[in-house]
């Protein structure tokens, strides 16, 4: 398969797919962030005709403030776009978003985004609501070595696997000699399996269930797998934790286009190195969509997003994270190192931490284990 018609086929499937769904739905809320994926789900549903409103969460911090990006979308599309500034008044650290689901997976921060749209829902009677979530799992957005790993198991060594080692250098602004050199050790492991990894940030080393990572065997890779294929497969099957669960507290259908299955099984056949190629990360979709979207939108290859607004969160709440977490379950069942846990949360240690994130995903452990027990 060549790059041309990978992005003509991917174009086709994504726009019949998303279309599909945009005829179930009256009016929708699109959240766009301007990035690739939300803005490829926005021209899709835009070309179609359907009833939209795009919206967009902004933080204070400078580096969680879209709007330039999603400004620009939307001009160009000539749609609608809301604009709201998450606020930490709706967000309670206490509380876990996960209640609802068999395990914690949600981030507490997420709640101030339910309530912008819960006030929204107010204003635009919206009745489906779409995302590009999952995008940068289905389109492959590798940072490794594996494209090449890849190209020269099945066509060996030429001017193919030159041409991605040198993209792969573009994309990771690697040098050859580094991006050679992880090729070739991958190659040389052996094992074609993706290297599922866990986090122990502040958990005990003997903490239950830590020892030994259970895998299904649904995702053991077969011997003749390619590695970077295998590695696909896996980013899809994270993605999956974060979309199957809806909060009962407000009934709202959540549409994830680009990850359903027609989308998926032909991403799954676009060989590794194509999403690569020229330098750009899921290079196939942009080709794609070249036509439809603002150059600076195609050609971007960073992204904000909420961090800034979960460290202001983690230093505003510090005692009641302190007090959440030291006196919880997971410290009482031998799971949290309290003493690492106790030293971090200090204002001056969580100034120069950069474990706001997990110190968050804990607390919403915390927070569902209290509910369920």
């Amino acid at each position: 398969m060549e790059g041309d018609q990978a992005a003509d086929e991917l174009k086709r499937i994504v726009t019949q797919s998303t279309g599909a769904w945009a005829g179930c739905f009256k009016n929708i809320l699109l959240g766009v962030s301007g990035g690739l994926d939300s803005s490829i789900v926005a021209s899709v549903l835009s070309e179609r005709g359907a009833q939209m409103t795009c919206f967009t969460m902004i933080t204070d911090d400078p580096t969680g403030d879209e709007r330039l990006y999603a400004r620009m979308l939307t001009r160009h599309l000539r749609q609608p776009l809301v604009e709201k500034f998450h606020n930490a008044g709706e967000v309670n650290l206490a509380e876990s978003n996960s209640l609802h689901v068999p395990r914690p997976n949600f981030y507490a921060l997420g709640q101030s985004t339910k309530a912008a749209k819960f006030d929204l829902a107010k204003a635009i009677p919206y009745d489906g609501f779409f995302s590009g979530v999952g995008g940068d799992n289905v389109f492959c957005f590798l940072s490794s070595a594996t494209p090449l790993v890849d190209r020269v198991r099945k066509e060996g060594l030429g001017a193919g696997a030159w041409a991605t080692a040198i993209d792969i250098c573009d994309m990771t602004d690697c040098s050859l000699f580094d991006v050679v050199m992880m090729a070739a050790k991958r190659m040389m492991d052996g094992d074609v399996s993706y290297k599922w990894r866990t986090n122990s940030d502040f958990l005990l080393p003997d903490a239950p269930g830590t020892a030994v990572l259970d895998l299904h065997p649904w995702l053991d890779a077969p011997t003749d797998a390619l590695p970077g294929k295998a590695v696909h497969i896996a980013m899809l099957a994270r993605i999956q934790g974060t979309i199957d669960g809806y909060s009962r507290r407000r009934r709202e259908t959540q549409i994830t286009p680009l990850i359903c299955q027609p989308v998926m099984e032909f991403c799954l056949g676009i060989p590794t190195w194509l999403w690569c190629a020229g330098g750009q990360n899921r290079s196939v979709a942009r080709r794609a969509f070249a036509g439809q979207l603002p150059p600076e939108i195609i050609s971007r290859r960073s992204k904000g997003g909420p961090s800034g607004f979960a460290f202001d969160l983690i230093m505003e709440n510090r005692a009641v994270l302190r007090e959440l977490i030291l006196d919880g379950e997971l410290v009482r069942h031998g799971i949290i190192d309290k003493v690492a846990m106790d030293a971090v949360l200090v204002e001056e240690t969580l100034r120069h931490s950069d474990k706001h994130l997990r110190i968050m995903s804990i607390a919403d452990a915390e927070a569902w284990a209290r509910h369920w027990s």
